[in-house]
């Protein structure tokens, strides 16, 4: 599950921010077992209506704003199924975000998805610039929540995660949200047969079973 704050270890460890989001049963999608999996992914990023209303709920309280950059439909619906309220995408220049958002109108949760135009996933530098103003337009507390594609995902996480840290954005959690239910048994992950069994390929690739979210927290004072 999500969390809000840090996890306890029973290890004496540092807690692994990392959190699977298991999809339950779901009626009208019946599969030959009898076990529903959630519909297709939306896009690319992996956001299903399931997945955008879960993770919308843990990261905000009842009338918070919501912002989404790309002004998708699936997430003004969960917005106003949870009594939040739907944010205008603002400027995504670093100095007109710090102009356009005003005292008392930051939002809870910002919804970010990458790669995206004009911004370089491996450039530290020039990514940390564009979060001073996404963090701009979160409230003290407020979280951001990038949405990675599976090549982005592999690739910049680190990245991503380094930029945030100098923007002033502390990283929470790494969410992974399976597509499909896990099945009971899987050849392929047992030791006598994983040899033995050909993997499920598509294209000569492999079928992605789960998308990837980073969220980030404001810590204190957005202005500073």
């Amino acid at each position: 599950m999500p969390r809000r704050s840090a996890q306890p270890a029973d290890t004496g460890l540092p807690p692994v921010p990392i959190a699977i989001l298991l999809p339950p049963p779901v009626a009208g999608y019946p599969r030959p077992d009898g076990i529903a999996s959630d519909p297709a992914p939306l896009d690319e990023y992996g956001l299903t209506p399931r997945t955008l209303a879960r993770l919308i709920a843990t990261y905000t309280r009842h009338d918070d704003l919501v912002i989404d950059l790309d002004h998708d439909d699936a997430v003004a619906s969960a917005v106003a199924w949870l009594g939040r309220r739907t944010g205008v995408p603002f400027p995504e220049d670093t100095r007109r975000a710090l102009d356009s958002v005003r005292e008392g109108q930051r939002a809870g949760l910002l919804i970010v998805r990458l790669p995206r135009s004009g911004i370089d996933p491996s450039d530290p530098p020039s990514l940390a610039s564009v979060m001073l103003g996404w963090r701009a337009a979160l409230r003290p507390g407020g979280s951001l929540l990038m949405a990675l594609t599976t090549a982005c995902a592999r690739d910049h996480s680190t990245t991503v995660i380094a930029a945030a840290r100098v923007a002033g954005l502390r990283y929470h959690q790494h969410l992974i949200a399976a597509y499909r239910p896990l099945v009971e048994d899987e050849p392929r992950a047992e030791a006598l047969t994983a040899a033995s069994t050909r993997p499920a390929l598509v294209d000569g690739r492999h079928d992605p079973a789960h998308a990837s979210f980073l969220s980030f927290i404001a810590d204190g004072d957005s202005d500073a």
